[in-house]
């Protein structure tokens, strides 16, 4: 019965479990599923789905990873009062090609792709939260297995790096590959891309590194190449490391000696036509002395000093590339100092100097032929930049000045107006040294009123118990006048051969000028008349806008010298060296010193004085002639005006005579000269000098002529 009554007794407890498991039932299954529910929504489980019945838990889903499964697994058995987990989830497989990627839009940075597990996840966003704290983060990011053997976090790293100099664009890894894309956020930030993806030092050890990132778009796309000196500027933006190469390259072709000063920088948004239009910049500059050539957009821009007439013709009519505008301001060669003249012989008036424009050159035309009518007229002008302001009016004054003259010259020489010559009469000279000139101009007359002749000379030689005679001239008057490039002649020679050895004489100190000769022969030359006369003229050589003049048996002389040291000598010449019974008088002033050039533009005109007349010496010596030493005078004072220059004397031969003899005596004559220059106030550390002998012929040896050009001395200027 005792057994029985257990039986029952257990038998009762086992109802009364069963009945309160039954009853208990839906409140257990709700328990252990709120519980797992709340595990799995803390580390972020929302794929899994939960079933219990009683207390056996069956787990259905696709886990992302192999890892969110095994964890979601475990934390359900650890969940208190799980008897059993039924495992039936299934897992995604590994993605091929595994990529992520981070993104750069504005102030919006966003994650995506893939990533291995919830702890890079976190760290991802951390790290792009610690770097990009101003910004939006947007996580886009999944989880899935198949992440390359690679270290994957050193490659994230990488590109979250080099994100931040994106303006817009992203960074992807795919396997083993970082590409990054897009627009640089600016040049700065395109180098650092650059050297980034070239394998610095922070790129991921085992991948693979792409760019394809763009310049940042400018706007507007500007560039410019300047030519200063010997120093060539590049500055603005260039598409490419290609273009910066193959322009660096074009311009040190195109100007072998200049010193080239980079500061181009990478950008985009150039024009179309931009390979041509650069082309077309650096050809033009060439053409320029000193300038600028810009782009912006399609605009190209040229401004600066043409190199000479031709290039600056060529300046303005060169064809522009297709869908590019020109915006020119360019001028013609600067003339320093700026002179304009007009000669007037009598018979016919030569119109020297420089003019800014065609146009002002075809009104002055018309000036001349209204206050000359009917006389000759020869336009000799050049056209040049630095002309002074009213140069028309200033013209034109000038011309109704002269018209007023038997002879002589006006020069316009910045702002002074300089007229010189023979007034007909003290009444013209009166009105002549009361006219006024334009406004903001200076005139300066240098006129003499012609002396007396005929009956008054022969009276006052009766009066001194000489014998008159009706071929004499009293007083004897000859004279040479030189203004700029002209040379006129005038008054009375005693005799044919006479008037014939000193025309010979003047073409040879003064070659390349052009001669006027309007002496007459006539009877009254003093003894020694010829003598006076040659010596005269061959100081004439250094006198620049004046005159020698003989009357009877006194030296006059009058104009300017380039040097303090010419005006010296020649008042010494007057002085104590004319011959015996001459006695003279100088006015002499120095001439202005010019304003600073370009050592090119001293090389321009140095190169044209000796064009026009070479530096002579004695034959077979190292000995400057008078007018060779004349000639110096000029190209010192050129020389003066470009202080930086450094000047090379080279001295050459004919073939006459042996080698050797020819090369000592080419280095004698051109250590003459730089110690000549030396003595005019340049400094001998500015110059070298070198003896070529008969090694450079400019011409032939074969005749008398080609010899004399190759007898020489040269100027090479280098800064």
């Amino acid at each position: 019965m005792f057994f029985r009554g257990l039986l029952a007794t257990g038998l009762m407890a086992i109802v009364l479990s069963l009945i309160a498991v039954v009853v208990n039932r839906p409140a257990i299954e709700n328990d252990l599923s709120s519980r797992l529910s709340t595990v799995y929504s803390a580390f972020g489980n929302d794929w899994a789905r939960i079933s219990v019945e009683g207390r056996d838990v069956s787990l259905t889903g696709k886990a992302p990873i192999m890892a969110e499964k095994q964890a979601a697994l475990d934390a359900a058995r650890r969940i208190y009062g799980v008897r059993v987990v039924n495992d039936r989830l299934e897992t995604n497989p590994p993605v091929s090609p595994y990529t992520w990627s981070v993104s750069k839009d504005g102030k919006v940075l966003t994650l995506g792709g893939h990533v291995p597990s919830t702890e890079m996840r976190a760290n991802i966003r951390d790290v792009s939260k610690k770097l990009y704290g101003d910004m939006e983060i947007k996580d886009a990011m999944k989880l899935a297995d198949g992440a390359p053997e690679e270290d994957w976090k050193q490659a994230l790293d990488f590109a979250l790096q080099t994100v931040d100099y994106l303006g817009k664009g992203a960074v992807k890894i795919s396997d083993s590959v970082v590409t990054i894309e897009g627009e640089a956020a600016d040049v700065s930030s395109y180098n650092k891309i650059a050297e980034a993806f070239r394998g610095g030092p922070e790129a991921p050890d085992g991948f693979i590194l792409a760019s394809r990132v763009e310049l940042p778009q400018m706007s507007p796309y500007v560039w410019s190449i300047e030519h200063v000196g010997r120093k060539v500027t590049l500055s603005g933006h260039v598409p490419s490391i290609d273009a910066h190469g193959e322009i660096v390259s074009r311009v040190r072709e195109r100007f072998p000696r200049a010193e080239i000063s980079d500061k181009m920088k990478l950008a985009s948004g150039e024009p179309a036509a931009w390979d041509e239009t650069i082309v077309y910049a650096i050809n033009q500059l060439k053409k320029l002395r000193s300038g600028k050539v810009s782009l912006k957009d399609n605009v190209i821009s040229i401004s600066g000093e043409a190199a000479d007439n031709p290039s600056y013709d060529s300046l303005m009519t060169a064809p522009v590339p297709d869908e590019i505008s020109l915006k020119p301001a360019i001028y013609r060669p600067a003339a320093l100092p700026y002179e304009w003249a007009a000669v007037w012989n009598g018979k016919r008036l030569d119109m020297t100097g420089y003019l800014p424009s065609k146009e002002l050159r075809a009104k002055a035309l018309k000036l001349v032929a209204a206050a000359f009518p009917g006389a000759d007229s020869l336009d000799r002008t050049e056209l040049a930049s630095g002309e002074p302001e009213n140069l028309q009016g200033r013209i034109a004054f000038a011309l109704d000045q002269l018209k007023q003259l038997k002879m002589g010259s006006v020069t316009i020489s910045n702002k002074v107006i300089t007229l010189a010559g023979e007034a007909p009469d003290k009444a013209v000279l009166d009105k002549l040294r009361a006219a006024q000139p334009p406004s903001g101009a200076e005139f300066k007359i240098e006129l003499e009123q012609p002396e007396g002749a005929g009956d008054a000379g022969t009276a006052a030689m009766s009066a001194a118990g000489l014998k008159a005679d009706a071929a004499a001239i009293s007083p004897y008057l000859w004279t040479a006048r030189r203004i700029g490039n002209e040379i006129v002649l005038s008054g009375h020679v005693p005799s044919a051969e006479a008037r014939s050895g000193l025309a010979e004489l003047t073409a040879r100190l003064f070659s390349g000028a052009r001669i006027e000769d309007l002496t007459e022969i006539g009877a009254g030359a003093p003894k020694g008349w010829l003598k006076a006369a040659r010596l005269a003229l061959q100081q004439l050589v250094r006198i620049e806008n004046g005159r020698v003049r003989l009357k009877d048996r006194t030296l006059s002389l009058r104009g300017q010298t380039y040097l303090a040291s010419g005006r010296e000598q020649l008042d010494a010449l007057v002085k104590s060296g004319l011959p015996e019974g001459f006695d003279g008088t100088a006015d002499i002033s120095v001439k202005a010193a010019g304003a600073e050039m370009q050592y090119e533009q001293c090389q321009e005109l140095v190169n044209r004085i000796i064009s026009l007349a070479r530096i002579t010496f004695e034959t077979g010596k190292a000995s400057l002639t008078r007018e060779g030493l004349g000639r110096l005078d000029r190209v010192a004072y050129t020389l003066r005006r470009c202080p930086a220059a450094r000047i090379e004397i080279g001295g050459h031969t004919d073939s006459d005579g042996d080698e050797a003899s020819n090369m000592r005596l080419s280095q004698d004559r051109a250590d003459r000269v730089k110690k000549a220059l030396v003595a005019a106030g340049i400094a001998a550390e500015r110059m070298s000098s070198k003896g070529y002998g008969e090694t450079s012929p400019i011409g032939g040896n074969d005749s008398a002529e080609d010899k004399a050009r190759n007898r020489r001395i040269e100027f090479k200027l280098e800064r």
